[in-house]
């Protein structure tokens, strides 16, 4: 997997340095009062050999980025301060 810069992006398990397969972003709950806000993490990239234990930990620890989830909660928001879409 190739960087947006043309550099080989690695395993982000520790020790490992095989080069990455996939990634995301991560999405870090920011919400208060009930409010779903959520603000971009890190960016998290794997091996072969590791997907699956990284997947497991990014979905017990993290809000995967929906794009779906984060549009409808604008357009709540937005309406309910009186602003258009």
């Amino acid at each position: 997997m190739l960087s947006k810069d043309g550099k080989n992006v690695l395993c982000d398990e520790r020790g490992c340095g095989q080069e990455a397969v996939g990634g995301c972003e991560l999405r870090i709950d920011a919400g208060f009062g009930g409010d779903r806000s959520t603000i971009p993490g890190d960016l998290i990239a794997w091996c072969d050999f590791h997907e699956m234990s990284l997947r497991v930990d990014i979905e017990s620890e993290f809000i995967l980025l929906d794009l779906e989830q984060l549009k409808a909660a604008y357009i709540t928001h937005g309406a309910k301060r009186g602003r258009s879409t």
